[in-house]
């Protein structure tokens, strides 16, 4: 980039974008002074993100540099995306630290953004989502959705696919940490995320993981994150969700039968310790029954590493047909998306178009 293109971004230079940069590298302000290419202190990098002061063209030629993001990352005139803290469900505010969170909902914000370019060129699906009482029962609700949806009693083949087809934007990122589960948010209160992480490779857990999820986004839109009461709601949610009472009544055994329980986790995509809980909390079997079983499974190391093997997670391709969609129609590649975003295009190989595209609505170009 020459001396005249630098002189402009620093004309439009946006402090926002730089603190933006920096979170989604996860550092500090003191952290972002001490990268080698960097001569600078913590105060400069504030004043920077406060607009109080601009940096020099060859500044943002190094920040540019320490932070992987084109200079005209940091240029205004972008619709930006705003996400507070406490719009976001992360599943503890307690075991996860304010650097992940906030490194966490820097990528949300971006990835909104993205989708917000996609949505001028192609019709995603309309957002399709009941809104339930915080505190109506988890298990009612989950019925009740199931009989919005048409999903009857059976097995959910897909539990991405059947969020993206009501409208939730769902990826699945890199976690900042070991320490950060699945986490939810509406954007603007019209569009639902849902974020799986990369670093949860079983796939049941996955699916428990987007179910849960799915209740915050229906149940908690107006409620406070972190609290345990919501995600003990939200836990209930899913194991009602993903194994309706009605079909685990007449497929749970009355014991624990390890054999049984395993051709249930390969039918209903969900795992074991999760299928010998719905018993007992059905009653099907005793509280003495399900402390021996997980007893059991602890002495197997089934909680840590269950039989039966359920295959790859489940992958987000809405996002992906999007672009494929639109290359296809508008010659528009992934190459003019990280352009129009300003990024560099291996930060959009995550949404590279597969040939995976089944049980997803039609889309069609706006």
């Amino acid at each position: 980039m020459d001396r005249e293109e630098l002189l402009a971004i620093r004309q439009l230079f946006d402090g926002r974008r730089l603190e933006q940069a920096r979170e989604l590298r996860g550092l500090l302000k003191s952290e972002l002074a001490d990268v080698d290419v960097l001569k600078l202190s913590a105060s400069a990098i504030g004043q920077f993100e406060s607009g109080v002061s601009r940096p020099s063209t060859g500044t943002i030629a190094q920040l540019s540099m320490a932070l992987g993001v084109p200079p005209e990352f940091f240029a205004a005139g972008r619709p930006q995306v705003d996400l507070s803290e406490n719009n976001v469900h992360f599943r503890s505010l307690r075991s996860t630290s304010k650097r992940d969170r906030t490194q966490a909902r820097a990528q949300v914000r971006l990835l909104a953004e993205i989708v917000g370019v996609l949505s001028r060129r192609v019709r995603l699906p309309a957002v399709d989502l009941p809104e339930f009482e915080p505190d109506s029962s988890p298990a009612a609700a989950a019925v009740r959705l199931r009989e919005l949806w048409g999903l009857g009693d059976g097995p959910i083949s897909d539990m991405v696919r059947l969020l993206e087809r009501h409208g939730v934007v769902v990826v699945r990122l890199d976690a900042p940490s070991e320490d950060l589960d699945a986490f939810s948010c509406w954007i603007d209160a019209q569009k639902p995320y849902v974020v799986l992480t990369t670093n949860k490779g079983s796939a049941d857990r996955s699916r428990f993981d987007a179910a849960h999820e799915l209740y915050h986004l229906v149940a908690h839109q107006d409620a406070s994150p972190g609290d345990q009461t919501l995600e003990t709601q939200a836990h209930q949610f899913a194991a009602a969700f993903l194994m309706p009472e009605a079909a685990m009544r007449n497929e749970l055994p009355s014991q624990v039968d390890w054999r049984h329980f395993a051709e249930l986790k390969l039918r209903w995509g969900v795992s074991m310790a999760a299928l010998l809980r719905r018993a007992r909390d059905l009653g099907l079997i005793s509280d003495d029954q399900y402390r021996r079983g997980m007893m059991d499974m602890s002495r197997r190391d089934w909680r840590r590493h269950e039989p039966v093997d359920l295959g790859e997670p489940e992958q987000p391709e809405l996002l992906r047909r999007a672009i494929e969609l639109v290359a296809k129609g508008r010659k528009y590649t992934l190459d003019d998306l990280a352009a129009e975003v300003a990024l560099p295009a291996s930060a959009l190989d995550p949404f590279k178009p597969t040939l995976n595209v089944s049980a997803l609505p039609e889309l069609s170009l706006s």
